[in-house]
């Protein structure tokens, strides 16, 4: 029985196959939007994109730019799906039925460390790289480093409200019912999913400005480092954004309207 078909939501299919967003990048789809999933398309003449992804390539572009070719996706999610389940079997986790203490939890230890953790590295990068050729190209490091340093100082000022007011809330809310606790949390929401728009937004912007990371001939290790540190940030941040948006808080909206 095939796991994915055409008339699967993308956002459904990345939940249940984090790597999904391997395929997602050749296709151009984009999970990050809460906006409706844009349309799976057959395209017989299309690129054959039936090879598994590397399990290292997990980044995604923002682009809609291209029609979707929904038969060459399905082939290739399946055989991507089926390879690492069989390897690892990393996929047995359905967070759409764990505790919300447990989704928290994996929310925090693996997506808010990851941002401490990376942050301050790329914000070194960032400043060595400016250091090294910002006279040489004043349109493009300082105003690259300018984008990182927004997207840097929102995102920390976030992950502080998340687990300072909003996860207390919830998690209060799991252990004593108390529908009060889930409308404070609620009143937050709409907050958090602005900010993940932005970091979407930003994200994007700097995947333009570098012309989707790819590099110059000739390209120094700092720029090497920098850029493929960048990737890394946006297809951690498509995971962690997925789990909020799509799964954390609708699941919250779900139990605020019965």
């Amino acid at each position: 029985m095939r796991p994915f078909t055409l008339n699967d939501k993308i956002d459904d299919m990345a939940s249940a196959f984090p790597y999904a967003s391997s395929v997602f990048k050749h296709c151009q789809a984009d999970v990050c939007s809460s906006q409706e999933d844009p349309q799976l398309q057959s395209d017989p003449g299309a690129e054959d994109l039936s090879a598994a992804p590397d399990a290292a390539d997990v980044s995604y572009s923002l682009e809609e730019t291209h029609p979707i070719d929904g038969d060459a996706m399905m082939e290739s999610l399946v055989e991507a799906y089926d390879f690492f389940k069989r390897r690892e079997g990393l996929f047995e986790i359905d967070w759409q039925h764990e505790s919300f203490h447990d989704l928290i939890h994996h929310i925090i230890a693996v997506h808010h460390e990851y941002l401490r953790r990376e942050l301050p590295a790329l914000e070194g990068c960032m400043i060595k790289l400016k250091a090294i050729h910002g006279q040489d190209n004043p349109s493009f490091i300082p105003v690259l480093q300018a984008k990182f340093k927004t997207l840097q100082t929102d995102l920390e000022g976030h992950l502080s409200t998340e687990e300072q007011t909003v996860f207390p809330l919830i998690l209060r809310y799991e252990q004593t019912g108390n529908p009060e606790q889930l409308k404070q949390a609620w009143t937050q929401l709409t907050a958090l999913e602005a900010d993940h728009q932005e970091a979407c937004s930003l994200l994007k912007e700097m995947r333009m400005l570098t012309a989707d990371y790819q590099l110059p001939e000739g390209a120094c290790r700092t720029l090497k480092l920098t850029y493929q540190k960048l990737e890394d940030l946006e297809a951690d941040m498509r995971q962690h954004i997925h789990l909020e948006d799509h799964i954390l808080f609708a699941r919250l909206a779900e139990q605020l309207n019965r």
